[in-house]
């Protein structure tokens, strides 16, 4: 008969409870899963399952969330974004930093307007066809890894670091616009390529590519795939009065972008060239082309307007057309006021008035605080159904929202405007 041991079975049992009391504890503070639940701001509870997303927690990000706070991913911390992360241009300049194994994969797109470091092991990886844009510096080093999946693409408005044995695997496009510094046994290697409008450098047994030859000066382009080409992220018009159409399109990056033009056509089908327009060259920036078209020839309610980028060697591209409602034909005796261009860079904003009533009417420009910034006043005579005017006058505003109001003492309308 075999004699059992109480006191051994009892300690045994009770160093069971108290690791599974730890494992509890560990899973539940350590590795805490927090899932968006809604688009808001990124500090708001209630856009979040469990509260605020901690450094170390578990964190899936489905919805639009806006960034309002600087952010830090740590230890167990592991973000992903299958939704967007977008941090509004005119504020705050936040930033994210990914350390201490960390790790941080983007399945949607991310703006940041700050930096965005890289460190002490941690992992940042940006999956196909998704893009994140990043105002200031992105800094990688301290054995962290960066994993740049293909048709990925990550646009850098400061310089890029990578230093003290950093490993990248660049299948995608990775676009800088100040230069590329890759020291101390830093490997980048993949299928991708990396172009910086500076020098691209590699040093202190650095490699990228399968080389440390780097070059400058720039415009620099390395790798084993193709330069990234126009993306364009915007293209959008707007029927004005008098056959006239209020045009805006915007580009992540170029390069060797010689012009673009536009075309209208009546049918969708058989377009005429009516505009040309001269291109950055090369860019890795956001930039904003406007422009406005007079006398169009339309006479239905639909017309539509096609954009052509043409390169330095006379290759060029051509975006999906567009369809434009033909605002004479739909609203011939209707009062109405149009702004453009809408957004503005703060050069010239026009307000273009037709149909109003006559009399005397102020035109005020209040911030969305409720600060009146600019007034005037204009007179609309009888028999006069159409007047443009300029807002400014010359006077720059900051970027932000703003809102014309036109206004008499029988009524007032409010239109809203950005200054990017």
């Amino acid at each position: 008969m075999k004699l059992i041991n109480y006191k051994t079975v009892s300690s045994r049992i009770g160093l069971t409870i108290i690791l599974l009391v730890f494992m509890q504890f560990v899973h539940s503070n350590v590795y805490s899963q927090n899932n968006s639940t809604s688009n808001g701001l990124w500090d708001s509870h209630a856009s979040w399952a469990n509260g605020i997303p901690q450094k170390g927690d578990a964190v899936k990000i489905y919805n639009d969330i806006i960034l309002n706070t600087d952010i830090e991913i740590n230890g167990s911390g592991h973000y992903t974004i299958d939704g967007s992360v977008i941090d509004p241009s005119g504020g705050s300049k936040h930033k994210i930093k990914i350390k201490d194994s960390g790790q941080l994969k983007i399945s949607g797109n991310v703006t940041i307007e700050g930096e965005l470091k890289v460190e002490d092991n941690g992992i940042l990886t940006v999956e196909g066809c998704d893009t994140l844009r990043i105002g200031g510096k992105l800094e990688l080093k301290d054995n962290s890894k960066i994993v740049l999946e293909s048709c990925a693409v990550i646009i850098v408005g400061g310089e890029m670091k990578f230093g003290d044995n950093v490993y990248a695997i660049v299948d995608g496009n990775i676009v800088v616009n100040k230069k590329v510094e890759a020291k101390d046994n830093v490997i980048v290697s993949g299928s991708g390529n990396i172009q910086s409008d500076k020098e691209i450098k590699a040093k202190d047994n650095s490699i990228m590519f399968g080389s440390n030859a780097g070059c400058d000066p720039g415009p620099c382009s390395i790798g084993n795939g193709n330069a990234l080409p126009i993306v364009l992220i915007d293209f959008e018009a707007s029927a004005l009065f008098s056959n006239r159409i209020s045009v805006r399109w915007e580009t992540l990056s170029e390069i060797n972008n010689d012009y673009f033009t536009l075309f209208y056509s009546i049918d969708g089908t058989n377009y005429k060239e009516i505009e040309t327009i001269v291109g950055a060259g090369n860019s890795s920036v956001n930039l904003v082309y406007n422009t406005v078209i007079d006398d169009l020839a339309v006479n239905g309610e639909t017309y539509y307007l096609k954009l052509r980028q043409t390169d330095y060697d006379g290759n060029f591209e051509e975006f999906d057309p567009i369809a434009i409602q033909n605002r004479n034909y739909r609203i011939e005796n209707t009062e109405s006021i149009v702004l453009f261009p809408n957004p503005s860079n703060g050069g010239s904003i026009f307000v273009e008035i037709k149909n109003l009533q006559a009399g005397i009417f102020s035109l005020n420009i209040f911030s969305t605080s409720g600060e009146k910034i600019i007034t005037k006043q204009i007179s609309i005579p009888e028999n006069n159904n159409y007047l443009k005017i300029e807002l400014l006058e010359g006077r720059k505003l900051p970027k932000g929202t703003y809102f014309l109001q036109v206004a008499s003492p029988e009524k007032s309308i409010e239109k809203k405007f950005i200054i990017y």
